[in-house]
């Protein structure tokens, strides 16, 4: 206000400056006019000075000023929200996310594990998500993701038997919902943090909802998610309630196959301290409220099915740092109530040779879930561990029925790149009827990963399947499966 009111006098004294010398020069005998401009002219030079000083010590910077003109006023012009606000009245900051991932396989024997078709090939899969989200006041958020899968090459109306020339029909890439939910509801009121729409939910290095970015659409449905964070005893949990199957509504033949999932998904990060146990501890359970019904069904051995209860813990760590050596371990083990008893339990135990040149690391790997020779819903339910990776890079084995053995080596040439060779004794738990034999096969890969930058990732692998035994059928065949996996993504 000051500076203001030192400027305005200062134009002032300098229009009467500038309109004087006339009324001078008019009557030039008129000593007292001229003595009077030059006290008028003093008082004008003096308020200059004073301005001047007075903008060197409290005015802001230009480019600073400039910016904040800009935050202020174009950018609010530009984008506006619904109501024609300018967006900054109601909107703290945008979020912008998105990924392009190009697979290309090769397989062989891979879609039944015998030769009683000829089904190598190569082919290539497309993967493209898209979300945009935006933090409004209040610690309200909301964000919106679509999700495009598809395939080079592929046309569903050319048949089979068509030359390779006529395969060439396109393939048609149709957006789809994958997550959209805003978070910071009513979190106020309950005093924990809030998520409410369509979400993929993960846990650990694992996923409870959804699926790993290697597989072409992904899993996502509607719910709740609740959490809460006890920094002091350095424990979180997340409660999580969602409805993965929508079935047949009540009303509508008198029938509801809804499946429900209730979860409650712990993470005790501060058991280090508060106990002296290495690592963290993730305490969990998961209800499977299944309404659906197989009545009389031979091929399940003529059973409905059943909630499935699973409660289990995960602990993992890392004993290894750049300047050392040292163990790291993820260990999960669950027991499972449906129709029976069931468990199942994994556990790999590394060693990295982080001192060493080119980093080596070994480890092993032992895992089991409990089955049923005849029935498959009486075997266990995998309800969240992922099979890539885990379990051999073929993606060819579901963690039900299963034993596995195994062992791999990595180096580590640089920070940024990893090659792997790994060894796999696959097994069934219990050998399907009317075989007597457990064993299944032999898994062998060979896998590399570049992370080229932080946003850009390539991932090779090749795995071979060898049958052993338990699995010695009429036509049965070595299953080979490689991959090419590019990812960007920011």
């Amino acid at each position: 206000m000051r500076m203001g009111r030192l400027a305005g006098i200062a134009l002032i004294g300098a229009g009467l400056l500038a309109a004087a010398p006339a009324t001078a020069r008019a009557g030039e005998e008129n000593s007292d006019t001229q003595k009077r401009l030059q006290e008028l002219e003093a008082q004008v030079q003096e308020l200059r000075e004073e301005l001047g000083r007075r903008d060197a010590a409290d005015a802001e910077p230009l480019s600073v000023q400039i910016d904040r003109y800009l935050d202020s006023h174009e950018k609010g012009e530009l984008w506006r929200d619904r109501n024609g606000n300018p967006l900054s009245k109601s909107v703290d900051g945008l979020v912008l996310s998105a990924s392009a991932r190009l697979r290309t396989e090769y397989w062989d024997n891979y879609v039944d594990g015998t030769n009683s078709f000829d089904d190598d090939g190569v082919q290539t899969f497309t993967r493209y998500r898209l979300g945009i989200g935006a933090n409004l006041h209040n610690d309200i958020g909301v964000f919106l993701e679509m999700n495009m899968a598809g395939a080079w090459g592929n046309s569903t109306t050319v048949p089979v038997s068509a030359p390779v020339g006529a395969t060439d029909g396109g393939f048609t890439i149709t957006p789809a919902l994958y997550q959209g939910y805003v978070t910071g509801v009513g979190a106020e009121y309950i005093n924990m943090d809030t998520l409410i729409g369509r979400f993929e939910a993960s846990y650990g290095d694992e996923y409870v909802l959804g699926d790993n970015a290697f597989y072409a659409a992904g899993l996502s449905w509607d719910g709740v998610v609740l959490s809460k964070d006890w920094t002091d005893n350095g424990f979180s949990l997340d409660v999580i309630y969602s409805k993965i199957v929508d079935g047949y509504k009540p009303g509508f033949n008198g029938v509801d196959d809804s499946i429900y999932l209730f979860a409650l998904m712990g993470n005790w990060y501060g058991a280090s301290d508060s106990t002296g146990t290495p690592g963290a501890v993730e305490p969990y359970y998961i209800l499977l409220k299944d309404n659906s019904a197989i009545p009389g069904n031979p091929a399940l051995g003529g059973v409905n099915t059943k909630d499935i209860h699973t409660t289990g813990l995960r602990w993992y760590g890392d004993k290894s740092s750049e300047e050392d050596g040292g163990i790291e371990w993820n260990v999960n083990v669950n027991h499972q109530y449906s129709f029976d008893h069931e468990f199942s339990g994994d556990a790999v135990l590394r060693y990295n040779m982080s001192d060493t040149k080119w980093a080596p690391t070994i480890w092993g790997q032992v895992a089991y879930a409990s089955g049923d020779q005849n029935n498959p819903l009486e075997s266990y339910n995998p309800l969240f561990m992922d099979v890539h990776g885990r379990f051999g890079y073929s993606d060819f084995w579901t963690f039900s029925n299963l034993g596995v053995g195994g062992i791999g080596a990595e180096i580590n040439p640089r920070e940024d790149l990893t090659y792997g060779v790994s060894a796999r004794s696959i097994h069934f738990a219990r050998a399907p009827a009317p075989s007597t034999s457990r064993s299944l096969a032999w898994q062998f890969e060979f896998y590399a990963l570049h992370e080229m930058t932080e946003n850009v990732s390539i991932e090779a692998a090749w795995s071979y399947i060898k049958w052993r035994g338990g699995s010695a059928t009429t036509g049965v065949d070595d299953v080979q499966r490689g991959y090419l996996n590019l990812l960007v993504s920011f």
